[in-house]
């Protein structure tokens, strides 16, 4: 199967931000590689301290397998550092999103 890589830009709260979760959850329980980058306001969603409901959507996300990332740079021009970002969530910057766009067959952007 295609390995999937999601862009997710928009806050945790916003309707493209459920949508991209729900997705790549729906794409993972069919047995796709799938990957979600956080990017800009989206780090916010892998945030330890973050909303309940987000907190509990990026859980049940990482527990299916769904592989996830955050943008350092964006990170820390919202105030965080790496050790606030849930367990399992992986710090990326933008080499190394060059480098998912490569692993990746298909690349999503949920903005």
């Amino acid at each position: 199967m295609d390995s999937i890589l999601f862009l997710l830009n928009s806050t945790p709260s916003s309707p493209n931000a459920a949508r991209a979760f729900m997705a790549a959850l729906t794409l993972r329980t069919q047995g796709h590689p799938v990957s979600l980058c956080l990017m800009q306001d989206a780090v916010l969603a892998g945030l330890e301290t973050g909303e309940d409901g987000v907190n509990a959507r990026t859980a049940h996300v990482l527990q299916a397998g769904v592989s996830m990332y955050a943008l350092g740079e964006d990170l820390a021009l919202r105030g965080f550092t790496p050790q606030k970002l849930y367990a399992g969530i992986q710090v990326a910057d933008y080499p190394q999103l060059l480098d998912l766009f490569e692993q990746h067959a298909r690349v999503i952007g949920a903005l």
